[in-house]
């Protein structure tokens, strides 16, 4: 994978809804350059008049004493505006609690710092799997890589479990910019109100194993319906060269943090795209679904909201109605009676289209991972910790501890089952060192195959560690 721009990321969401906003503009109304640049000078103007007026009304409030919290007033008419262009009813003021910019931070991050030995071990083997698959090289501290990436500071910030707006002390309300930030966090605490995001957020489960994909679509809905809503605020009243940057990324505590985070180091990039999936796609999903009309699609949405990355990423796939991708289900309870244990699974999860084309991406262009990943049509992965350790060829370090895999993916046809199998096994190619294509084992000791399922639209991918492991994960093929 090519080194990833933070710059480049966080501007592609905020071209996202800004360029739709600006599409639907361009349909209704056009305007020369000169025009433009008339109005924009306009803008520019009334802003500044506008941030003067409230730094006056701040103040003339402190100077006073007419209230503790001056800036309260110009939240309480961010408020009504927020509902305003959202249209939708506050049922009640959204609590609000005060502290620095840091403790914005800290509380976003409190679920990755739990400090219980179940979420350090969860931690672990997800990071430990991610590894296995090939995301981030061998022994990478996932938890750790996080906090590097959310290590900034936010000014504000919605917490759905809590139901609680945090906003840091000392944030210039007066300044444009600073309003719509605080307007995206507003927008997800109207939401919450109306939507329960603490519910739609929850780590996502199917048929009661996890779904990492469906949980990224969701968050996607979220963090693209503020986005677009912060839009539109700053259309009408902030700053319109912060306009140009749109929502995909400048508006939100969490892009704030990406907008500070150092993206360096094998795996970093991954965790990035990941974290930036919500704003960059999100925002262009909710646009596409608003249309310059209303929210009312948005809406819709949360009753029926999209399940997978692949929707986010073609909404048209989740306007058509109909896209139900495979459900893949493996009964790791055949490990124990084949010899095994249920308890070396370590993770058993989604890729998606999103994870799917991030991992093809860490060897193949960009541009192939993204095609091989398109067309998805349902999957799941199983790593299964033991095996003989890899070798250099092996992903890792000698030594390494090494883990079984198996992972089967279903397409929309089979000209796309073929081309995904095709990039990974050159994916798997490059990965190992191997001279030739995919086709027995690899390193002297472990099994690697790739194949195509029955129906010619599946496919297969069994790393195992020796012929007995290779039967026991043969078993679980559905």
């Amino acid at each position: 994978m090519r080194p990833v721009s933070l710059l480049g990321i966080l501007a592609a969401g905020a071209v996202a809804a800004a360029g739709l906003i600006a599409g639907w503009q361009a349909r209704s109304h056009s305007v020369s350059e000169t025009e433009r640049a008339a109005v924009l000078e306009g803008r520019v103007g009334e802003l500044e008049e506008e941030n003067l007026r409230l730094r006056g009304v701040i103040d003339r409030m402190a100077r006073a004493g007419a209230v503790d919290d001056p800036e309260a007033v110009i939240r309480g008419d961010l408020e009504r505006l927020t509902g305003e262009l959202r249209a939708l009813e506050w049922m009640e003021r959204p609590p609000t609690k005060i502290v620095t910019r840091q403790g914005v931070r800290d509380l976003f991050v409190a679920g990755i710092e739990d400090p219980s030995a179940q979420a350090i071990a969860q931690w672990r083997n997800r990071g430990d799997a991610m590894a296995a698959m090939g995301w981030v090289e061998a022994g990478f501290d996932l938890k750790k890589s996080l906090l590097k990436i959310y290590s900034g500071e936010a000014t504000a910030w919605f917490d759905e479990t809590r139901r609680q707006l945090y906003v840091a002390r000392g944030t210039a309300l007066e300044e444009a910019s600073q309003r719509v930030l605080l307007v995206h966090e507003l927008a997800r605490a109207l939401a919450d109100q109306h939507f329960d995001l603490k519910e739609l957020l929850q780590p996502m489960e199917e048929g009661g194993f996890r779904n990492t994909d469906m949980l990224l679509a969701r968050k996607a809905l979220v963090a693209g319906d503020a986005g677009v809503l912060a839009a539109f605020y700053n259309r009408e009243y902030g700053s319109p060269l912060a306009g140009l940057d749109g929502p995909g990324s400048r508006f939100g505590a969490e892009a704030m943090l990406l907008r500070q985070a150092a993206v360096k180091g094998p795996g970093m990039e991954v965790l990035f795209a990941m974290a930036a999936f919500a704003h960059r796609e999100g925002a262009r999903f909710c646009g596409e679904l608003h249309a310059g009309e209303s929210f009312l699609a948005v809406d819709k949405a949360y009753g029926a909201p999209p399940a997978t990355t692949a929707e986010i990423l073609h909404p048209e796939l989740y306007l058509r109605g109909d896209f139900v991708p495979r459900i893949v289900s493996f009964d790791t309870g055949e490990l124990a009676r084949a010899g095994g244990s249920r308890e070396a699974v370590i993770w058993e999860d989604v890729a998606g289209e999103l994870g799917i084309s991030l991992l093809l991406g860490r060897y193949l262009e960009e541009e192939r991972a993204a095609a091989a990943a398109e067309g998805w049509f349902g999957d799941r992965f199983v790593v299964v910790r033991g095996g003989p350790p890899l070798g250099k060829k092996g992903g890792g370090k000698s030594g390494t501890e090494a883990f079984d895999i198996l992972w089967v993916s279903h397409w929309s046809d089979r000209e796309q089952a073929v081309e995904f199998q095709t990039a990974l096994g050159e994916f798997l190619t490059k990965r190992y060192g191997l001279k030739e294509a995919v086709a027995g084992t690899y390193d002297g000791k472990r099994f690697l195959r790739v194949n195509f399922t029955p129906d010619g639209l599946g496919v297969v991918l069994l790393d195992a560690g020796s012929a007995a492991r290779r039967r026991m994960l043969e078993e679980l093929v559905p």
